[in-house]
């Protein structure tokens, strides 16, 4: 099974971070947005444009961070769910059972009748399984 992360970040994002001389510079004065894909097994989530020269809308910090909070907290048969911040009506579960870690993709499907309610439906879109790498 496959998890991959691509990402690409615009030209005028480019430009800013070659002007970056110190490491706090980056922290105060460049958030890089760009555009991302997750490809978990055969499903390909988000997309990245063939032209460079138009601005991404995904902020590229907030997926790496958050990924690397969530390796960091996952432990040994544990689950974590990461609820995307731009679609409250996707979210991600990352569990690690033995030497794998499984990353299953989801949506919320309301009903009609009852959008207003805390009642929906969950979706399986994705799920792929990978080793995990050891940490230190």
């Amino acid at each position: 099974m496959k998890f991959d992360i691509k990402y690409m970040i615009g030209q005028k994002e480019k430009d800013s971070l070659k002007k970056i001389k110190h490491f706090s510079q980056f922290n105060r004065d460049v958030s890089p947005d760009g555009w991302i894909q997750i490809t978990i097994g055969d499903y390909e989530y988000g997309f990245l444009q063939d032209d460079s020269s138009i601005d991404g809308f995904e902020i590229l910090e907030n997926w790496f961070c958050t990924f690397k909070d969530i390796y960091i907290k996952l432990q040994p048969n544990s689950r974590i769910v990461f609820d995307y911040w731009d679609e409250p009506d996707e979210f991600f579960v990352f569990e690690r059972k033995n030497n794998f870690i499984i990353i299953k993709y989801y949506e919320k499907i309301f009903s009609l009748e009852k959008q207003n309610s805390n009642i929906y439906e969950i979706n399986l879109i994705a799920e792929t399984s990978v080793v995990s790498v050891g940490r230190k």
